[in-house]
């Protein structure tokens, strides 16, 4: 199925997810993006870090279903990783065809321990902020919680008397662990 954005355009574009990938040094991953959606590379440097990556002399011939990436300290590894999972979360498909009324979708991003995977929790954060200025989000310890704020059980959450008090917007409410449920 294609998707109705893909990654190369998503991460092109500074209103979707593009802003974290503007210096001239991510044209790599952006190589690998037109790779992942199986575009044709053009750009003889493009077709050059291909070879040189894979060995293969012939280019895929649609997209690809599994990447192995090698690279080095500080090479965009999380901030490509994450841009991948809130796009294929959030803008390569209309993932409700698939999910029940009310069920919510889950994307993962594993890493070796909970610091890395706060890394790219903050970098999901930040990507999903940028084209969806409209969505409100809450922070639990190690995952993040989207809600789009036109939802009716958004709406009425928003309304309900939780404290005695009128509540003015946001449906999201923090709740914190006593020492004794931690």
């Amino acid at each position: 199925m294609k998707p109705a954005i893909t990654l190369t355009e998503a991460i092109s574009d500074v209103r979707l997810l593009g802003a974290p990938f503007t210096s001239p040094s991510f044209w790599t991953w952006k190589t690998l993006a037109k790779v992942i959606d199986g575009i044709a590379l053009r750009e003889p440097r493009e077709l050059e870090l291909f070879q040189q990556c894979t060995g293969r002399t012939k280019l895929p011939s649609g997209p690809v279903k599994r990447i192995i990436i090698l690279a080095g300290r500080r090479a965009g590894k999380d901030r490509f990783a994450s841009a991948v999972a809130v796009w294929r979360a959030a803008l390569a498909q209309d993932w409700s065809m698939h999910a029940s009324a009310g069920e919510g979708q889950v994307c993962l991003l594993i890493r070796a321990d909970k610091r890395q995977a706060a890394i790219l929790r903050r970098y999901c954060h930040g990507l999903i902020r940028t084209p969806f200025p409209f969505y409100r989000s809450g922070r639990v310890n190690h995952w993040l919680k989207v809600k789009n704020p036109a939802a009716p059980a958004v709406r009425r959450e928003a309304e309900e008397d939780w404290s005695g008090k009128r509540r003015t917007g946001g449906g999201m409410k923090r709740i914190e662990m006593s020492d004794r449920e931690k």
